[in-house]
């Protein structure tokens, strides 16, 4: 198989995300290391950043990098994103 082939990126992607799960230390590792695979998984993709609803308030836990970070803090200040 190719390796740009989707089928291919896709299984390398779960195969590295079981991985994940069973090797990660904490939550906040893990959601990093997670934030960081979807990133280089998906191939359109600038960055990632995954937010979670902690009483009806969106909080970011975790990026791919600090662009994430700044992009979700941006969606935060002008009432707009998840």
């Amino acid at each position: 198989m190719a390796q740009d082939d989707p089928s291919s990126i896709m299984s390398d992607a779960l195969a590295e995300l079981a991985g994940l799960l069973l090797g990660a230390e904490s939550f906040d590792d893990l959601a990093e290391q997670i934030a960081q695979l979807a990133a280089r998984t998906v191939p359109t993709a600038a960055t990632c950043a995954i937010t979670l609803s902690v009483a009806d308030r969106a909080l970011t836990v975790a990026t791919a990098d600090p662009l994430g970070r700044l992009l979700d803090e941006q969606q935060y200040d002008i009432d707009e994103g998840p």
